[in-house]
């Protein structure tokens, strides 16, 4: 169940990647693909409390058992994705940056050719 939720996810992140296809960002956008479904299949750390799904504990109904190994799974999931949700944080970061520093760079570009005009208009 875990597994499949995670595909969903997946699926869903792979659509809207189809849906928003650029030809060339294609392979920028295939890598961190490849990557971010590494991460959300990697198997978190482990946890040592984790016990399997035949671990009963005394005294304990199926009921609450069910509902133990659910929740349990949840935290799983819950765990992966903020990770990746970290990850993805990362990305934007990085990203936002070297935009900010191409924009500083046509600003520069863009003063200097401003100030050859005026300088060569002054003459």
């Amino acid at each position: 169940m875990e597994k499949e939720a995670n595909e969903d996810w997946l699926g869903a992140v792979d659509d809207l990647t189809c849906q928003n296809n650029n030809q060339e960002s294609t392979p920028l956008l295939l890598k961190e693909q490849q990557e971010l479904r590494r991460r959300v299949q990697r198997p978190s750390s482990p946890d040592p409390e984790f016990k399997g799904p035949e671990a009963q504990q005394p005294g304990e109904s199926f009921h609450h058992r069910l509902m133990r190994m659910f929740q349990e799974m949840l935290q799983r999931l819950k765990q992966t994705w903020q990770d990746v949700l970290t990850w993805v944080q990362e990305k934007a970061d990085a990203l936002c940056s070297a935009v900010m520093d191409v924009w500083n760079v046509i600003r520069s570009f863009c003063s200097s050719v401003a100030q050859c005009f005026l300088s060569s208009l002054q003459v």
